[in-house]
C-alpha cells in the first residue's frame, strides 16, 4: 500500500496488476538463484540494488528475504533521483522496516565494502560492466543484471565475410553487438568462478530490453586459460579491440 500497489483494503489496484506480476517473476528468478548459491543457511544476506527507482523490486526483495526465506535482510537501494530516494526512505520509515535503506547515487559513486547479491537492471552501456566489476570486487555470490544500451562494442565490430549478408543491415548489426557483448560478459564471469545464464526477463521498467544476465558463484575449478582462449577467439572473429569488463578485470581487481 505504501508504494501504491494495493488500496486501503490491501486489494491489488487494477492498473498495477502487470507490475505485480513482474515483481513476482523477478522474485522467482531471485529465489532460484538464492537456492543455487551458497547463501542458503546464512543468517543475514546483504543486497545492493542499483537503479532502485520507486522501490518496488527493493521492497519486494527485503520482504522475501525476511518473511519467505527467514533471513536477516540488509538491503540497500541506490537511485540517482533524490525525490525517489526520499519517497522510498519515507515509506520504509513509516513501515518501521529494519535492514532496508535508500541512498542517492549510482554504480559510479557507491561502492559497498561487501555484498552478497548485486542487482543492476538497465544500467546503460558500460555501466553494466562497472556494476559487474563492483560485484566481483565485493565478493557477491549472486549477480542479477539486465544490460541496456550496448554502445561500446558496435563501433568496433567488423563484419566477418561469412556473416556479411546478415550484418549488412544496421538493425541486425546492433542485435549482434548486443549478443556478442553479453556473451563476452558471460565468459568473463565464468572465468571468475560463476555459473552464468542469459535468460528472458520482463522488466518493471517501460523498455524493450528483456534480457537478464544471472551469475551464481561456485567453488569448482575453472579452466581460465580455455575460457580466455574463447574470449580471444570471439574478439578476433569480430575485430573487437577491447571490452570494458575485461579492461576493468585486467586493471588488477579482483
Amino acid at each position: 500500500q505504501a508504494l501504491g500497489i494495493t488500496d486501503t483494503e490491501h486489494r491489488l489496484i487494477p492498473s498495477m496488476s502487470r507490475k505485480w506480476k513482474q515483481i513476482n517473476k523477478f522474485l522467482d528468478i531471485f529465489d532460484a538463484a538464492y537456492r543455487a548459491s551458497c547463501l542458503s543457511g546464512r543468517r543475514a544476506v546483504r543486497v545492493v540494488d542499483f537503479g532502485s527507482g520507486k522501490g518496488y523490486r527493493t521492497f519486494a526483495v527485503h520482504h522475501y528475504l525476511k518473511h519467505t526465506l527467514q533471513v536477516e535482510p540488509q538491503v540497500t537501494g541506490i537511485e540517482l533521483r533524490s525525490e525517489l530516494v526520499r519517497f522510498c526512505s519515507g515509506a520504509a520509515s513509516r513501515l518501521a522496516l529494519t535492514g532496508l535503506e535508500f541512498q542517492t547515487g549510482d554504480v559510479r559513486t557507491h561502492e559497498p565494502e561487501r555484498l552478497d547479491v548485486l542487482i543492476a537492471l538497465h544500467a546503460c552501456d558500460t555501466a553494466t560492466d562497472l556494476a559487474l566489476h563492483l560485484g566481483l570486487r565485493g565478493g557477491a555470490e549472486i549477480l542479477l543484471c539486465a544490460p541496456c544500451c550496448h554502445k561500446e562494442i558496435r563501433p568496433q565490430m567488423q563484419r566477418p565475410e561469412v556473416l556479411d549478408p546478415v550484418l549488412r543491415f544496421g538493425v541486425h548489426l546492433g542485435q549482434e553487438a548486443e549478443m556478442v557483448t553479453d556473451s563476452l560478459r558471460a565468459l568473463l564471469l565464468e572465468a571468475n568462478g560463476y555459473t552464468v545464464q542469459v535468460q528472458e526477463f520482463v522488466s518493471l521498467e517501460h523498455t524493450s530490453k528483456n534480457k537478464m544476465l544471472l551469475a551464481v558463484r561456485h567453488d569448482r575449478t575453472v579452466d581460465r586459460a580455455a575460457i580466455e582462449t574463447r574470449i580471444a577467439d570471439l574478439k578476433a572473429f569480430y575485430g573487437i579491440r577491447e571490452q570494458q569488463l575485461e579492461r576493468l578485470l585486467k586493471s588488477g581487481n579482483p
